[in-house]
């Protein structure tokens, strides 16, 4: 199922979403994505209270902090993307597209974005030092990468 779409994680956080060489339904390609990362997910969620409540008391100097969030293209093709907040108040985030997007082609780096809570799928702090906190669906698909990869 990994072999669906694959999340790669770079030590300073940043995420690109590679599509499968198979051509796929897309909206399956998203039903088995969604049960792969389902616990990752969960965790992220249960975790993200208190990340706000951390971005919310102030950044340090350095630090960033982002939340993943899925874009979908009208021909339903999707993608995990890191927003880069810069605004979270009640239930709606502001933010800019922090990455260069591959499979989505609706949207691009440094777009602006608004989105509600209820969309985030992870969330990520990245220290000044390029250490990272939360990414758990990343760091979740780069561990099932590597096990893949064993298989082969």
């Amino acid at each position: 199922m990994c072999a669906l779409l694959v999340l790669l994680v770079s030590p300073a956080g940043a995420v690109r979403a590679q599509q499968p060489q198979a051509s796929v339904d897309p909206a399956r390609s998203m039903q088995l994505f969604d049960q792969l990362t389902a616990a990752p997910v969960r965790e992220a969620r249960r975790t993200l209270p208190q990340a706000r409540q951390r971005y919310q008391a102030g950044l340090q100097p350095g630090e960033t902090f982002y939340l993943i969030t899925r874009l979908v293209d009208p021909d339903g093709k999707f993608e995990q993307v890191w927003v880069q907040v810069s605004q979270w108040e009640g239930s709606y985030v502001q933010g800019t597209i922090a990455r260069p997007l591959e499979t989505v082609q609706s949207f691009t780096q440094g777009q602006p974005l608004e989105f509600p809570t209820s969309a985030v799928l992870d969330w990520a702090l990245v220290r000044a030092n390029g250490v990272e906190e939360g990414n758990y669906v990343g760091k979740f698909l780069d561990i099932q990468h590597h096990l893949d990869a064993l298989d082969r």
